[in-house]
């Protein structure tokens, strides 16, 4: 039996920071549940590319990131915040699934 690997891909309006952050789902996931944002998930790669191209119509100031990009940045700036509210004393527990 022949096993076939679907991804589905998403797509993030950062309207704050003026990004379009596309990437493969599970690293969008990531950055909603470290960067609070709101995502949109794809399951056809037809949907996800027009989505896309309509985004960069929509908003052609807004800077286009790849996911994986925004969650290097991001990564080391919630362990940050970890370490500091830890050092106040806060039992904060890291969700390992983000690592």
């Amino acid at each position: 039996m022949k096993h076939v690997i679907v991804k589905y891909f998403g797509l993030i309006i950062d309207h704050p920071g003026k990004n379009i952050i596309y990437g493969e789902s599970g690293i969008i996931y990531k950055l909603e549940n470290i960067g609070g944002y709101q995502a949109t998930i794809y399951k056809t790669s037809h949907g996800f590319e027009s989505e896309l191209e309509q985004a960069r119509k929509t908003y052609p100031m807004y800077s286009l990131i790849t996911a994986g990009l925004m969650f290097s940045v991001l990564l080391p700036k919630y362990m940050e915040r970890v370490a500091e509210l830890r050092s106040k004393g806060m039992p904060i527990e890291i969700d390992q699934s983000l690592l």
